[in-house]
Parts: C-alpha cells; sequence; structure tokens
C-alpha cells in the first residue's frame, strides 16, 4: 500500500482494540484462524452498522482487508 493512513483517536482506539484481537489469531490453529477472521470481518462490515458509524465501519474492515493481505505476505500485522 506504501501509503500513510490518517487515524483519528477514535479510529485509533478501534485499530488498537481489532489488533490486539487479531494477534491472538496467530496462537490458533489455521482453520480456526480463518473462521476467527471472517467473524472479525463480519462484525466490523459496514453494511452492518447505522449510517452514524459507517464511515469508521469502512477503515476498519480496510484495514483489516490490509493486514490480512499483509499477513499472506510474510509481514507483520500491525496497527
Amino acid at each position: 500500500w506504501g501509503e500513510e493512513v490518517h487515524m483519528d483517536e477514535e479510529m485509533q482506539q478501534a485499530i488498537q482494540a481489532v489488533s490486539d484481537e487479531f494477534k491472538e489469531l496467530h496462537k490458533l490453529p489455521q482453520q480456526e484462524q480463518n473462521k476467527a477472521f471472517k467473524r472479525l470481518c463480519l462484525r466490523w462490515h459496514p453494511d452492518k452498522h447505522c449510517d452514524e458509524q459507517k464511515g469508521l465501519a469502512t477503515r476498519v474492515f480496510q484495514w483489516l482487508q490490509r493486514s490480512k493481505a499483509e499477513s499472506t505476505e510474510g509481514r507483520v500485522w500491525s496497527a
């Protein structure tokens, strides 16, 4: 991606919480990791949020997708 993402305080807090949960996925067997990641994505999917939270949910969902893509390339998940 190579671009800096501006995170307001609300997004920083959300990403920190998601990041902590995301890191715990590594402790699970691969099949369980996949299931847990899908649940995490469903929780943050923009369509599951009201209009007021859709912007935050979209950014967190995009962060999750990006982090997953980076992890499959051998990079470390980070916030």
